[in-house]
């Protein structure tokens, strides 16, 4: 048979005799090296017309069978074949179920991961390219590490990304994509598992890389925090927190009082009673409590007002500003709010500082 041409006839036929994928790596790998050069050259001329075929197989009856896209994902990736001609292929809607099989995934991907680097650029560059690229990420992240190419720009990557890898891991450049994710607005989100258990899974996760490579925790910290400042939805804000707390950060946003308290103003609700606890259990400056009540009292959330308003007793010289705030709110329906600003009043001897109550910043976080 390694005189019979490559041609249409010989592709398809190779393609079907195989019971099932496995096999086909099988006899792929089995090829006498003249016969793999000649079906690999052939390529060039007969992907064309193949994946057309393929495409009319995958469709046939009203019905989609995944089964020949993958048997021609597999022929093209394992052959001596162009990043353009596998990107063809693995762009497909349904590469997707291909992930399912982690035999044949594996080594497609160990094909992949075999080649040389400026090969494997051009290739993550072609299928980065593609729309949904989101659905690539699973065989672009491996060839990204393993090379050690640029990190890719696409938010549809981290998305992806985020929602499946970021669980810490060694070898895998972990910190420099997590860094790279926290930059792209709203790609932080919800799991579909519970949050307890994904929690238990970070932090596990995370001791367990801190033994194997160093961590720039404060780099980590400012990442996270700009997920707030950036005013991004309320579940990235929310599960950002849940990263703060799982990679133990809170002493690097204790230490770091200023970012954090340049974050509030647009950060969420749950991450502002976040902060004032963590704030709170330091030694604030005067300058540094009277920031936080600022930013803190003029939002809608009533507990955090009254937590405020309660831990101003230890502030001696409120400025005129912060004055003004607390007289307003002495003033406002909500009557345990307004009981403890007039009594914080009192204890500043400022009872005659009442003012109308003022639009409250923030009023877009319930």
């Amino acid at each position: 048979m390694p005189d019979t041409p490559w041609d249409r006839h010989r592709f398809d036929a190779f393609l079907k005799a195989p019971q099932d994928l496995e096999g086909l790596v099988a006899a792929i790998d089995a090829l006498p090296p003249a016969d793999r050069e000649a079906a690999s050259t052939a390529l060039d001329r007969e992907l064309p017309a193949l994946r057309h075929r393929l495409k009319q197989e995958g469709h046939r009856d009203h019905a989609t069978d995944v089964g020949p896209w993958h048997r021609g994902i597999v022929l093209v990736t394992l052959l001596d074949s162009t990043p353009s001609q596998v990107a063809s292929m693995v762009t497909a809607w349904w590469v997707w179920k291909l992930w399912e099989n982690e035999e044949v995934f594996g080594r497609v991907r160990e094909a992949l991961l075999a080649r040389d680097r400026d090969w494997t650029q051009q290739l993550v560059d072609a299928i980065l390219d593609r729309p949904d690229v989101g659905i690539h990420t699973r065989l672009a992240h491996p060839l990204v590490v393993t090379h050690n190419l640029p990190l890719p720009t696409q938010p549809e990557y981290w998305q992806l990304w985020a929602h499946e890898l970021a669980i810490p891991r060694s070898e895998q450049r972990w910190e420099e994509h997590f860094l790279a994710a926290c930059a792209v607005p709203d790609v932080l989100a919800g799991t579909s598992n519970g949050q307890a258990d994904y929690a238990r899974h970070v932090a596990r996760s995370a001791e367990i890389l801190r033994k194997l490579e160093p961590t720039n925790d404060p780099a980590l910290a400012r990442a996270l925090l700009q997920v707030f400042a950036r005013g991004d939805r309320s579940g990235a804000q929310r599960m950002a927190l849940l990263w703060l707390e799982a990679l133990n950060l809170e002493e690097q946003i204790q230490e770091a009082r200023a970012p954090l308290l340049a974050a509030l103003p647009n950060a969420d609700n749950t991450v502002v009673k976040f902060a004032i606890k963590q704030l709170l259990a330091r030694n604030l400056a005067p300058d540094e409590l009277t920031e936080l009540a600022l930013i803190v009292l003029n939002r809608r959330e009533r507990a955090s007002k009254r937590t405020l308003l309660r831990a101003l007793t230890s502030l001696d010289s409120p400025p005129t500003e912060l004055l003004e705030v607390v007289g307003s709110l002495a003033t406002q329906p909500d009557a345990t709010t307004a009981r403890l600003a007039a009594s914080l009043l009192e204890h500043w001897n400022a009872t005659d500082t009442t003012q109308p109550v003022v639009e409250e910043r923030g009023a877009h976080h319930d």
